[in-house]
């Protein structure tokens, strides 16, 4: 939810068109960078909140 200042009514990003599809692309892009192949396949997801990269 996004407020330019607290007296304005909020508008919620993720159903602006293309939106979601941007974030989408922006965080498989983070997760190249941050892991190699060979370390997404040894992790699993409830272990990837305790890496502190």
């Amino acid at each position: 939810m996004f407020k330019s200042n607290g007296d304005e009514p909020g508008i919620d990003l993720i159903k602006v068109l293309g939106t979601k599809d941007k974030a989408n692309l922006y965080v498989t892009q983070l997760i190249q960078i941050m892991f190699t192949i060979e370390e997404l396949f040894e992790r699993q997801p409830v272990n990837t909140h305790d890496d502190n990269r």
